[in-house]
């Protein structure tokens, strides 16, 4: 596919999948909590347009056959809530 196979070849993990193997729908499984670790100002290349890049920490859970949930260039909506400063 687009980007090649990362590790191709390779004696392959039994809980690493790939993309085109996983169909992710609206669940409980599709919810992932985590906490943002570094707010980063960037200008985005094109526009110029002020951005702010988060660097998050979001623990990866495997679903019934041990397979990891999240993966390395899987596309993911992020829903960010903000806590009140006391």
């Amino acid at each position: 596919g687009a980007g090649g196979d990362a590790g191709a070849g390779a004696a392959a993990d039994p809980a690493e999948f790939s993309a085109a193997e996983v169909q992710v729908e609206d669940s409980a499984d599709s919810v992932f909590l985590g906490e943002i670790r570094f707010i980063d100002p960037v200008l985005d290349n094109i526009s110029g347009t002020p951005m702010t890049k988060l660097s998050v920490f979001v623990p990866n859970r495997r679903d019934k056959f041990g397979r990891y949930l999240l993966y390395q260039g899987m596309p993911v909506t992020a829903t960010v809530l903000a806590k009140a400063r006391d």
